[in-house]
């Protein structure tokens, strides 16, 4: 089992940019602390050179390695983040098994 972790993260707002990144990796470390392994999008955002990459270029990315995982773990906000919702919308179409609370993989 591979879980990638979906959630809100580009926000015109830094504070909230980092609420959200925090939340993710919060989470992702959750996972790995338990035992099952992740891949968290935000991890990536957190370093600065991130953000000097288009935001196709990043869709891209983040969905070829959503292809790579079993699971989609969808983080609270994730409707109202047009790429959590693509990101949404490519697990349904790949047949991914999507689910909306950590505790269901824990």
């Amino acid at each position: 089992m591979l879980i990638y972790i979906a959630g809100p993260l580009t926000a015109d707002d830094p504070t909230v940019r980092d609420t959200h990144t925090a939340h993710a990796i919060q989470v992702f470390f959750t996972l790995l602390a338990s035992g099952v392994h992740a891949f968290c999008p935000h991890l990536v955002a957190s370093h600065a050179k991130a953000w000097t990459i288009g935001y196709e270029q990043w869709m891209t990315y983040d969905l070829a390695m959503l292809d790579l995982c079993s699971h989609v773990l969808m983080l609270p906000g994730w409707e109202d983040s047009s790429g959590a919702c693509r990101e949404h919308a490519h697990a349904k179409l790949t047949e991914k098994t999507i689910v909306y609370d950590i505790a269901d993989l824990l």
